[in-house]
């Protein structure tokens, strides 16, 4: 191969995950990268939905932060999760496997993850449950900003509006599905509008085992919420079958018909009944 057409490749994010990071990406998650070639010219919005261990961390996260690191001499990467666990058992662990690639310096991690690059760029990875951490930040042109939001279902309403306090160029969500509710579900409803988005399930990811498929089946069985969230990628009604009375999808579906109480029918497949209101012990 040319040199000059290896030196293209590798300027690409997906091209760079292979050449620079020796990641070989499927075509899914090379999509999931590639919108942030175009983020120093308009802002770039990309949400991530996919099953449990389809390589969130191990490939997406480190291409698209190594990528932003190396292209902008002075960018900075925020990254941030809920869980402690994810952060300190899989993003940061697969952060460190590339920064000896390109001779930089041992990240700092206390009091949180830092790695910085010769060039003046960084590196923070952090949990937080306060949106006043997570905003006033901004993207400049000789500094440009990428967030990632790891596990975006289960951050809170008010990270996200410290998340829209700030102004970062490119904003990365990626996730397992969880409910249908929140930001991040609705990042493929009615925000699908100003988000990149990236849904997959289990035949995009061959890598997982059967012996996992398996075991999760085996365990929830095929139809479970939660078998069809961890394998399937599939958003959730409700997390527990027994639980549930009316699925979001089945409320979705009824036709409110007038009535001076709010009276609704619901209209569902294989279902007709009467959804009341009950409001201080009276049925309304």
């Amino acid at each position: 191969m040319k040199v000059s057409v290896i030196d293209e490749l590798r300027m690409r994010p997906e091209g760079f995950a292979e050449l620079m990071l020796g990641l070989s990406l499927y075509n899914w998650q090379a999509q999931a990268v590639m919108p942030l070639e175009r983020a120093t010219t308009s802002r770039q919005n990309i949400a991530v939905c996919t099953p449990n261990g389809s390589g969130k961390d191990e490939r997406i996260i480190p291409s698209a932060a190594y990528w932003w690191l190396f292209y902008h001499p002075r960018g900075r990467v925020r990254i941030t999760s809920k869980s402690d666990v994810q952060l300190s058992t899989q993003t940061i662990p697969n952060l460190n496997r590339h920064y000896r690639k390109f001779g930089w310096s041992e990240p700092n991690v206390s009091p949180r993850y830092t790695l910085r690059t010769p060039t003046g760029g960084s590196l923070i990875a952090f949990v937080t449950n306060e949106g006043a951490r997570f905003e006033g930040a901004h993207g400049t042109p000789d500094s440009p900003l990428l967030d990632i939001i790891n596990e975006a279902k289960s951050i809170d309403a008010d990270i996200y509006e410290g998340a829209d306090r700030s102004s970062p160029d490119a904003q990365m969500l990626v996730s397992s599905p969880g409910l249908k509710e929140g930001r991040f579900y609705q990042c493929f409803n009615k925000l699908a509008n100003i988000y990149t988005t990236i849904r997959v399930g289990l035949k995009e990811c061959p890598h997982i085992s059967q012996e996992k498929i398996d075991a999760v089946i085996a365990m929830y069985g095929e139809h479970h919420p939660i078998t069809r969230s961890t394998l399937y990628g599939e958003f959730m009604d409700h997390v527990d079958e027994r639980d549930a009375f009316l699925t979001y999808d089945m409320i979705i579906r009824c036709s409110t018909r007038t009535a001076r109480y709010g009276k609704a029918i619901c209209t569902a497949p294989q279902a007709s009944f009467t959804l009341a209101l009950t409001l201080a012990g009276t049925e309304i």
